[in-house]
């Protein structure tokens, strides 16, 4: 490469990716990685009774998830009592 030619180069790169940065600091975080209250409220009534349920004591463990988590009330609960009862779930 022509000497001449390098610091404009090399000035032309760092000011791309000085560009390229600020750009990119500007852009907003996806909307899938935002958190967001969803519209239903079951989750959060349920959140509000295990906490309810944890106030009268006498609760080592709680399963807050989806509806496999949720799935131990109901298919799974001779699995839960034999597994779980016993450590105050």
């Amino acid at each position: 490469m022509n000497r001449q030619l390098r610091p404009l180069v090399l000035a032309s790169l760092f000011a791309c990716f000085a560009l390229a940065t600020l750009a990119r600091a500007e852009d907003k975080a996806p909307s899938t990685v935002t958190p967001e209250p969803r519209p239903d409220k079951w989750w959060t009534d349920r959140d509000a009774s295990f906490n309810e349920r944890v106030k009268k004591g006498d609760v080592d463990l709680i399963f807050l998830g989806d509806s496999i988590t949720q799935g131990w009330e109901g298919a799974g609960k001779e699995a839960w009592e034999k597994s779980y009862t016993k450590r105050k779930a």
